[in-house]
């Protein structure tokens, strides 16, 4: 998603596959939220955030918009955990079809974020 959708002046696309490669398989491969809405999440962050500390405006509208894509994302896969989306538990479970899940989280995130932005 951070490559995909990421890319500013300044920001290369290697920069944002490393900072996002610990994100799969719902952060650190540990089942949690899945890491196409954690990078969507960083997306909306670097076009909509600030890094002044004061700016609560620009603050609250990447929230409010986080929020709405996680929503967005929730209404259509039923949940944003990595291990209810795939049906079972990383380094636990057999895999059970995450080559078929994944690139539909892919999709459907790369939708609701591209309406968005």
């Amino acid at each position: 998603m951070l490559a995909a959708f990421g890319i500013e002046p300044g920001f290369r696309r290697d920069t944002a596959f490393r900072l996002a490669s610990a994100f799969g398989g719902g952060m650190g491969r540990t089942g949690n939220v899945c890491g196409v809405v954690t990078g969507a999440i960083m997306v909306i962050g670097l076009k909509h955030g600030t890094a002044d500390l004061k700016s609560r405006r620009r603050k609250e509208k990447a929230n409010r918009l986080a929020r709405e894509f996680m929503e967005k994302f929730r209404s259509l896969n039923g949940s944003l955990l990595c291990k209810e989306l795939l049906g079972y538990e990383i380094g636990k479970d057999k895999p059970k079809g995450d080559k078929t899940v994944c690139p539909k989280l892919v999709k459907d995130a790369s939708e609701i974020l591209e309406g968005m932005l």
